[in-house]
């Protein structure tokens, strides 16, 4: 589908596509099931406390860089 080749009409035709599947299941299911998996997803906000003992985890835990850190301090490769 060229649509999907611009990221802008692509991420429009995906939350179309969402929109009708979650249409069919909020109407109770009647009549064929639309085509696709695709669902949206609002996450809620995370609690304080949640936050509290997360977020040093995450940068402890998860390194996207995957550098050593003298090699992240020193902002070198």
């Amino acid at each position: 589908d060229p649509k999907l080749v611009d990221s802008v009409e692509g991420f429009g035709v995906w939350r179309d596509e969402a929109a009708v599947l979650e249409r069919w299941h909020r109407d109770g299911r009647r009549g064929p099931r639309p085509h696709g998996r695709a669902m949206n997803h609002n996450p809620g906000r995370v609690k304080w406390w949640a936050a509290w003992w997360a977020v040093p985890l995450f940068r402890v835990g998860v390194d996207p860089d995957g550098r050593p850190r003298a090699l992240q301090r020193a902002d070198t490769y």
